[in-house]
């Protein structure tokens, strides 16, 4: 009988499901984007619940179907699940109950526990993990202590501290080390995006648009006290809109300014550390050459694969499972 975890991931942007084992690690994982009307940056919390509720049975249905040819003699030993955005206290968002609502069912009809994490918990997890096996990330929590992560998505812009935790109800300790105080760098992605006509959200199809420019841009991102403000990057982008200049060559603006504002950040992390970067955005081609192009002999540069960097219940089901190899259940 084997043992696996099931994640659950709820975010703004997508229902994700995952069940993992530690001897095979990812066995078959699920997930949907939340479905946005055209022109719109994004959903209400309302209706992202509703859609979360609607798509959560089809997803279940699926990663079962696949668990039958993958795991058919298999064992829920325990459910993970994102049950807020961030590690910080009184990090919200209505939209992770759906989540909850399910781990809960879940684990009840499995006899199980629940083992509730932030989102960015996850995030952290499956870009640690990429292709690497279970123990390895016991042995990295074990040995390396601390290290930096940039969480960069269309909800959060956000570089933290973070070490494992010693307390059941999460995985890591975070603190902020730099933050955005306006917009995130998501944001200012899918708002020219959308500008443009383009389907949020947007990061792929604006990227593909920048990189036809030949245009470089030079953008000096406002900082005080290691925190930065980014909003007037989109007063410049839709002057440069109305202004008719080429669309790759506000694409190539705005990936420019988003990775300036991700190396002024990083200027607060002491040299010789290491650097996770998880988060939607950080599946960007021109910002992972920039920041390896800047940074790398001066840190140690972990980038999520693709596959792992963007919302998923990876990062959940792993941790779901350390925690229930520690003893650690709820």
């Amino acid at each position: 009988m084997k043992n696996i975890a099931i994640g659950i991931d709820t975010s703004n942007y997508t229902t994700s499901l995952c069940a993992y084992s530690a001897e095979d690690g990812v066995i078959a994982s699920e997930r949907k984007l939340l479905p946005v009307s055209e022109g719109s940056l994004g959903l209400r919390q309302s209706d992202a619940v509703f859609a979360h509720i609607k798509a959560l049975p089809e997803l279940f249905c699926a990663l079962n179907e696949k668990l039958r040819d993958k795991a058919p003699d298999r064992r829920i030993c325990v459910v993970g699940v994102s049950e807020r955005p961030v590690s910080a206290e009184g990090s919200y968002m209505p939209c992770f109950l759906s989540g909850v609502a399910a781990a809960s069912a879940a684990a009840m009809s499995a006899d199980a526990p629940v083992v509730r994490f932030s989102h960015q918990d996850g995030h952290i997890a499956a870009g640690l993990y990429g292709d690497k096996a279970f123990d390895d990330i016991k042995a990295h929590d074990k040995k390396d202590g601390e290290f930096y992560a940039f969480h960069l998505s269309g909800g959060t812009c956000e570089l933290v501290r973070a070490v494992k935790s010693s307390e059941a109800g999460g995985y890591y300790d975070v603190s902020t080390v730099s933050e955005s105080l306006d917009v995130t760098c998501g944001q200012l992605i899918d708002r020219c995006g959308v500008k443009m006509g383009i389907a949020f959200p947007c990061g792929g199809e604006l990227e593909h648009l920048a990189m036809e420019s030949e245009k470089k841009y030079n953008v000096k991102i406002p900082c005080k006290n290691g925190n930065i403000n980014i909003s007037g990057i989109q007063n410049k982008f839709e002057k440069m809109i109305a202004d008719n200049e080429p669309y790759c060559d506000v694409a190539s603006f705005v990936f420019s300014a988003v990775s300036s504002a991700v190396l002024t950040m990083a200027e607060n992390v002491p040299c010789g550390e290491k650097i996770l970067f998880s988060g939607g955005v950080t599946n960007s081609v021109i910002l992972k050459s920039r920041i390896e192009e800047k940074l790398k002999g001066k840190y140690e540069l972990i980038f999520a694969p693709c596959g792992m960097s963007s919302d998923n219940a990876v990062g959940t089901a792993i941790l779901a499972m350390l925690k229930y190899s520690e003893g650690i259940h709820e």
